[in-house]
């Protein structure tokens, strides 16, 4: 029985190696904070042929898409916006990332000021010369999606907003009253 749990284990660790190791992506920075142009750098490496022709990322709605840069002129990109059932897509297409090599796929964005603190999910698909595809795009296991966490914020509450509205009006009643008193004639 021990000689089969070893079996099984070592088909496992092989299946897992064998299905991930051919292309491996990573996106940069792991941390955004709302308000700041931030440049994201999806970078996708593969360890084996086919090349890659084709990568695919699904940017939260939450993020503003400011600009795209493709890794090359060989490389095209379009923004997709979204809809009420598909999300923003950026899809760069054109180029190959060949066995052995790397490329980085930048745009950039902008979180908004009252974004709260939570874990942004971007969602990759690459696609090969054969037609083949793989997906990032699980929270756990195999394919795990990057993720980008929020920190910071830049909102007020609501109770702040009164107290910063009542400091206004009184900084200007303040200076409405000098702005009287230095008009009066002295006597």
């Amino acid at each position: 029985m021990r000689a089969l749990q070893q079996i099984a284990l070592i088909a496992a660790t092989f299946a897992i190696t064998t299905s991930t190791a051919h292309a491996q992506i990573d996106l940069v920075p792991k941390t955004a904070q709302p308000t700041i142009w931030e440049r994201f750098t999806l970078r996708v490496i593969n360890q084996r042929e086919p090349a890659t022709v084709e990568v695919e990322l699904v940017v939260p709605e939450i993020v503003a898409v400011l600009g795209v840069q493709a890794p090359s002129s060989a490389w095209e990109f379009e923004v997709i916006a979204p809809t009420d059932s598909t999300p923003q897509v950026i899809r760069w297409t054109g180029g190959g990332v060949g066995q052995g090599s790397f490329d980085e796929f930048v745009f950039l964005g902008r979180i908004p000021g009252d974004a709260r603190s939570k874990e942004l999910v971007f969602p990759v698909t690459l696609r090969r010369e054969d037609g083949s595809e793989t997906q990032w795009s699980r929270l756990t296991g195999e394919g795990v999606a990057p993720v980008v966490q929020i920190v910071g914020t830049t909102s007020v509450t609501p109770w702040g907003a009164v107290g910063l509205a009542g400091g206004a009006f009184g900084i200007s009643v303040l200076a409405l009253a000098l702005a009287v008193s230095a008009r009066r004639p002295r006597s």
